[in-house]
């Protein structure tokens, strides 16, 4: 039975990095903002022109650091340049680092606008019903 707290959530993600992340070259995930609600799972959504999910892993926590630190700890698998990352933090004090473990890649990617009711690509993040995506 599910608690009504539990949820998961959809990141927006671009081709180029989804691709690193499929490949496994990319295995973590940097972000200035996160999300506040306890989540279980983190879905992959490629942005244009797939517009799908493609991948699922299971959500263990975050690492909240420096932007230095962050780079020195996270940087080479992060998929991103040294100028990529410090353009992307620029105004940042401190920022995120998801890791990705335990990938799930998805045979044939979800369609979320037809299994999601409402669903809209998010900016960043959405929070959707834990369960909805199985």
């Amino acid at each position: 039975m599910l608690m009504e707290n539990e949820r998961d959530i959809v990141i927006s993600i671009k081709p180029k990095y989804v691709k690193m992340i499929l490949s496994r070259r990319k295995t973590v995930e940097l972000r200035k903002s996160i999300f506040r609600k306890k989540v279980n799972r983190i879905y992959i959504y490629e942005t244009a022109p797939v517009k799908k999910i493609v991948a699922f892993f299971p959500f263990y926590g975050f690492h909240f650091l420096y932007i230095a630190d962050l780079w020195h700890k996270f940087g080479e698998q992060s998929g991103m340049t040294e100028k990529e990352f410090f353009g992307y933090f620029k105004k940042e004090k401190r920022g995120y680092a998801i890791e990705i473990k335990q990938l799930q890649i998805f045979s044939l990617p979800i369609d979320p606008y037809q299994r999601i009711r409402g669903f809209k690509a998010p900016q960043s993040y959405c929070y959707i019903p834990r369960g909805i995506l199985k």
